[in-house]
């Protein structure tokens, strides 16, 4: 609603609210809502006191939103909604004192007006441009002047209401012409008779038919009247107690209120307080500057400011001692006040206070240099870092300790704050070693606390190798944990998290859920709860764990969209691409490393060298070495430019594994070797786990199997002690490293649990352990066993599932790779004839991938099936590939536990029965015979009677039996074996034993005989 002065706007919509029965929530806008945080604060007390009881608190805008005050809006006004009761109404009042910065903010906030609410701006002015698009759609309706302007029969009934008698036909006539349907000069030309003031409507008539009623009306006010009247108008609004101190002792209250019953440009407020129509008040105290000498009337300012600051008003008693030219009262007001007008948000109040002040007063009182320092540190940190390097510096030559400190803590906080380049830092360490001990003992312990954190950072991010970082870091550690400010502990925890998830993923884990317990008991505010989630999904990337990264990844991206705080976009996104690499999802890591190039910024330079890390990592998975290779240069450039020493270990680390994959092997050594020295002085354990890593991988790569054992020995023990699974390898390589681990019993749970958190497919089979952690494993010697990550099977389901079983045992039968469907089908559905035989493959095939748990651990297409040997283990397979290798042969003959799938008789299964047995015979022979080569007599021994154990028909491990008992001169068990032996073949064969086998038992025979006699 839009009109002139005086156009019965408020009028209007009081009665409007009123004869609609709505629940109006009224707010009037001055001149301190053209800060944005301001407005935003006094309309959250506004909602706080609408609310319903439990309500959560609304949304502040602080640092979290310097760049997009509409996304705030959005959320903010999304809140404050909640809180008013349909039907119901917001209405803002006065809005022509708004500066340009809230048009964008409330028209965003007027996108999220619910149904059953209703918003009405009530202004002097028509709608900004920015209000443009809601008319558009029809969601902003404008009454203005056209609307507002009464009508003939309005004007005579209004005009009629004021006076005593009713007007004449001409008399109204020529009062509506004069008035034109300003309602303001109409009341006042009804109760003064006719004047000619006004020519017509429009703000500029209004204005001087308002100046002049004014002027007519104050001049045929009695003395008291107007002391009272020029006196309050130096407060916004004034209540009687007030209004009496001002006027000397005056009866105010009867004055203010008979004004108020007369409609003389004054409403009654709840309190009681009385506030003047801004234009009367405006001629009031021009009028009262002109009857006063100057330093009468800077005394009154002086008084109100006094009553002012007694009522909490604090932001019109600063300006008003600054009006009246007392700065060093505003000064003292300003520094008494800012740190809460900052925690409320409302930095921009205070760099105006401060602003306003002369430059010269400005000048003499360092803390105003401070505190403007502050308010402008999330806005402009460099600007903010000119203010308090002087205030720092006065303070310090002042021996302030207090201000020295916390400027000292402001300085450091516009490095990270801007996040360009943290170099200077040295010298503010430096700087920090000549606040001593006794110094910080003698100040109070929430500003200590200060000081640890602002070191802490640092030199965490600029000298981690500082021999005193262990110190501040257990200071910061315990305010994490047990800290008594909840906004300190939530300001630091992202950076001691950092710091601990390299050195103490245990420690980093317990600090993290110390935080998340804080923030549900003090419903943290959506910055806090990013952090939060930034954290978390760090904390699972470093460990591996891919779902919980992607969650906490989504929900905080969620977030971000949703509050508009984006200051945690790039760790977000870097967590997310580096996790979907490690996880060898290309798409998903492309996207996010798209993402994180559109939102880079041209002089932050660690998000640059973060992109650029992750860029080389992709290009080392996926596409070519030369562009990893500059990418990995450029990772170390731009984090060079930045300051942050905290992470080069992790960019020559990159920088040598590019080097390698591109044939620099000794440049590639040197980096490795530069870093691993690095992040030991930093106690960096993540890089050091890394760096040991990276040497075993070379190692590997150059068939250096010595090295490279000893080098994933280091690394997995680390890696173990800390629950890491992070890795920059490509994932083939990282697969060989932990087969070699499996094989050689290096720090095997925690291999085994690391490769189930990446879901890495095993080497080749022959370079595959048989320890390697396969989802599925079946075993079919001697018996039949499904494991699914290592659980078996019950009788149930087995009964539930014994037509799929039965696919998966035929399938392994014909050898499980490309058997062509026809062959399953005349094995297990010989009556089922064309499409209907197919189904039934088809329907027992997804039962069994369903089983198994993945689709891919059977592969099918042109009409063929095959077991995945990447998701199944077989012990068949293992007896197989075991039997081709010497050295091997020992742990094949352990997989062979008896006949291949016993309790089967179908024909399908003969065949490979027998062929296994075969295999297995000739395995045990030619072991034994190497063994009875080397004299090996007891091994022997044990070999065969194992090999009998699972295949009690092997003639040929009686055989060896006898010659070895034998050749220990143990004759007579010798000879036992051979009745073992025929007693079993009549058994069995109905045969006695092979003529190669009497004729041994001969020979044993009479060599018994001979040692007797000998004997």
């Amino acid at each position: 609603m839009s009109g002139p002065a005086g156009s019965g706007k408020t009028s209007l919509v009081a009665s409007w609210i009123e004869a609609r029965g709505h629940h109006a929530h009224w707010y009037r806008v001055d001149e301190s809502d053209a800060d944005i945080a301001t407005f935003f604060y006094h309309l959250a007390l506004l909602g706080r006191r609408a609310a319903p009881r439990g309500r959560r608190a609304l949304p502040r805008l602080g640092p979290d939103h310097p760049s997009d005050p509409q996304a705030f809006s959005h959320r903010f006004f999304r809140e404050l909604f909640k809180c008013i009761k349909a039907p119901g109404m917001l209405v803002l009042d006065n809005y022509q004192q708004a500066g340009h910065s809230l048009h964008e903010v409330l028209q965003a906030g007027c996108n999220e007006v619910p149904e059953g609410i209703s918003v009405v701006i009530v202004s002097r002015n028509n709608p900004a441009p920015a209000f443009a698009r809601l008319q558009v759609n029809g969601a902003l309706a404008l009454l203005d002047w056209r609307q507002l302007r009464l009508t003939r029969e309005e004007s005579r009934a209004i005009a009629d209401g004021h006076l005593d008698h009713p007007l004449t036909d001409v008399a109204a006539q020529a009062l509506y012409t004069q008035a034109d349907g300003w309602a303001a000069g109409l009341v006042l030309l009804a109760k003064h008779g006719q004047h000619d003031a006004c020519s017509g409507p429009g703000a500029e008539a209004s204005q001087a038919l308002f100046d002049y009623f004014t002027v007519e009306l104050y001049d045929r006010l009695d003395r008291d009247t107007r002391r009272v009247l020029s006196r309050s108008a130096l407060l916004p609004s004034v209540s009687p107690a007030a209004a009496q101190v001002l006027s000397g002792g005056l009866q105010a209250e009867a004055i203010l209120e008979g004004l108020c019953r007369n409609a003389t440009f004054t409403a009654r407020l709840p309190g009681p307080v009385y506030e003047f129509h801004p234009l009367f008040r405006a001629f009031l105290e021009q009028r009262l500057r002109e009857e006063l000498p100057a330093a009468e009337f800077a005394r009154l300012q002086r008084q109100a400011a006094e009553l002012l600051e007694a009522e909490g008003n604090i932001d019109a008693a600063i300006k008003q001692r600054i009006r009246a030219g007392d700065g060093e009262g505003a000064a003292s007001l300003i520094v008494a006040h800012a740190r809460r007008y900052l925690a409320q948000g409302r930095a921009g109040a205070v760099v105006a206070w401060i602003a306003a002040l002369p430059a010269a007063l400005a000048a003499q009182n360092p803390w105003l240099g401070y505190w403007r320092g502050l308010g402008e540190l999330d806005g402009d940190p460099r600007a903010a870092r000119v203010q308090l390097e002087d205030a720092y510096a006065r303070l310090k030559a002042r021996g302030d300790h207090t201000g020295q400190v916390l400027a000292w803590c402001a300085v450091v906080d516009s490095y990270v704050y801007e996040w360009r380049c943290l170099a200077p830092l040295d010298h503010w360490i430096a700087e920090a070693a000549t606040i001593g001990t006794a110094t910080l003992d003698g100040l109070p312990g929430a500003i200590v606390d200060d000081f640890a954190c602002g070191l802490f950072k640092a030199l965490m991010l600029r000298q981690p190798q500082h021999p005193l970082i262990g110190r501040w870091a257990q200071r910061v550690r315990d305010i994490v944990l047990f800290g008594d400010d909840p906004q300190l502990r939530f300001r630091i925890g992202p950076l001691y998290l950092q710091y601990a998830g390299i050195n103490d993923q245990k420690g980093a884990a317990i600090a993290l859920e110390a935080l998340r317990s804080v923030g549900r008991q003090i419903d943290c505010c959506n910055v806090i709860s990013l952090s939060l989630q930034a954290m978390a999904a760090g904390l699972a990337q470093i460990r591996g764990d891919h779902q919980a990264t992607m969650a906490h990844v989504k929900e905080g991206l969620a977030q971000a969209e949703r509050s508009g705080i984006r200051i945690w976009d790039q760790p977000l996104l870097g967590h997310a691409a580096m996790s979907a690499l490690s996880h060898g999802e290309r798409e998903l890591a492309e996207d996010y490393l798209g993402r994180m190039k559109d939102r880079l910024v041209a002089d932050r330079y660690m998000d640059l060298s973060t992109y650029y890390f992750v860029a080389a990592w992709y290009q080392l998975h996926f596409a070519d070495g030369e562009t990893a290779l500059r990418y990995a240069k450029l990772n170390g450039e731009f984090l060079c430019k930045s300051g942050v020493r905290l992470y080069a270990p992790y960019a020559d680390l990159m920088l040598a594994q590019a080097e390698f994959e591109n044939g620099g092997m000794d440049t590639a050594k040197h980096k490795v070797d530069d870093a691993m020295a690095l992040a030991e002085g930093d106690n960096n354990r993540l890089a050091v786990y890394l760096g040991w890593l990276l040497k075993a991988h070379m190692a590997n790569q150059l068939g250096e199997t010595d090295n490279c054992l000893e080098a994933l020995r280091q690394a997995l023990e680390l890696a173990a002690a800390e629950d890491v699974t992070m890795n920059c390898l490509p994932r083939a390589a990282i697969s060989a490293l932990y087969a070699l681990a499996l094989a050689n019993d290096i720090e095997s749970d925690h291999v085994r649990v690391a490769i189930r958190r990446l879901n890495l497919a095993p080497p080749e089979p022959q370079h595959t352990p048989d320890n390697w952690p396969f989802p599925v494993r079946v075993y079919t010697l001697g018996r039949f066993s499904l494991l699914i990550d290592g659980a078996a099977l019950d009788e149930t389901q087995k009964k539930k599932q014994a037509k799929p079983l039965s696919l998966l045992k035929v399938l392994i039968a014909m050898g499980a790779r490309d058997v062509p469907e026809e062959r399953l089908l005349e094995a297990l559905w010989p009556d089922a004839e064309g499409d209907a035989a197919h189904r039934t493959l088809i329907t027992n095939l997804q039962r069994l991938r369903k089983l198994l748990g993945d689709a891919a651990s059977i592969i099918y297409g042109d009409g063929q099936l095959s077991l995945s040997p990447r998701h199944c283990w077989v012990d068949a397979w293992a007896f197989e590939r075991g039997i081709a290798g010497e050295h091997t042969q020992a742990e094949a003959i352990g997989h062979y536990r008896g006949g291949f799938l016993p309790s089967e008789d179908t024909p399908w299964v003969l065949a490979p029965r027998e062929r296994l047995r075969r295999k297995f015979g000739r395995v045990v022979r030619a072991r034994g015979e190497r063994l009875e080569a080397d004299s090996a007599w007891a091994d022997a021994i044990a070999h065969y009677q194992q090999a009998l154990d699972v295949e009690p028909a092997c003639e040929a491990c009686y055989q060896g039996l006898m010659r070895a008992y034998a050749k220990l001169g143990q004759h007579q068990q010798a000879l036992k074996t051979f009745e073992d032996c025929q007693r079993l073949m009549q058994a069995l064969r109905n045969t006695p034993p092979s003529p190669q086998t009497e004729s041994l038992r001969q020979s044993i025979h009479e060599a018994a005989a001979e040692y007797r006699s000998a004997v």
